[in-house]
């Protein structure tokens, strides 16, 4: 049997998908309309809270399809690793023991991607919200500068970029063994310079 070719639940794709959700008994069908059609504020609006929660509880924090992709690429390329290693702060997605390399793979609306078109807030509960989010930084933040701090270096992937063609994360590849390079954020919308300058590298 053929794998879906659905988005992972709780990504961008899925959360706009709403006959693909619907299908899914994730809300109810009369909802159900032509997808994309509906902006991120505006579904959190129609919900009901025990439909959201249901929405929220279903989302997936591990083997999500960016991650699987990252994780494919690496491994075709001959690089081992380990996933969600629990004795390391923030459990990272990948960890590469052998170049000391924890890699995360974010998600830019849970995760609140600088400048992303896809870190949005939703129009009701909005204090909820950017409690919420304020605190997943704050952690993001403190998971990396314990790793740091500890001789890993760290490399965050945000989803937005990794939807793109395979080719434009070969970057990654000479990334990893150069150990010249503690930290990387990549894609990186704040402050650009020129448009190909996506990479933050500390």
């Amino acid at each position: 049997m053929g794998q879906s070719l659905r988005p992972a639940p709780g990504t961008y794709e899925e959360i706009h998908d709403l006959n693909w959700l619907a299908k899914r008994k994730v809300f109810p069908k009369e909802l159900s309309c032509d997808r994309g059609k509906l902006i991120w504020g505006l579904f959190m609006d129609i919900v009901s809270r025990e439909v959201r929660s249901r929405m929220m509880a279903g989302i997936r924090g591990s083997d999500t399809l960016p991650e699987m992709k990252v994780r494919k690429l690496l491994h075709r390329q001959g690089f081992r690793y380990r996933l969600h290693q629990r004795d390391l702060p923030g459990k990272p997605d990948v960890v590469l023991p052998r170049h000391r390399v924890c890699i995360f793979v974010h998600g830019c609306f849970w995760h609140r991607h600088p400048g992303c078109r896809y870190a949005t807030i939703p129009k009701t509960r909005e204090d909820f919200w950017q409690t919420k989010f304020d605190q997943n930084v704050k952690r993001d933040i403190r998971n990396r500068d314990e790793l740091l701090s500890s001789g890993w270096r760290v490399i965050e992937l945000w989803e937005c970029g990794i939807r793109g063609p395979e080719g434009g994360m070969n970057w990654l590849l000479e990334t990893i063994p150069d150990c010249t390079q503690k930290y990387v954020s990549w894609p990186n919308f704040s402050d650009l310079l020129v448009p190909s300058d996506q990479l933050t590298v500390i």
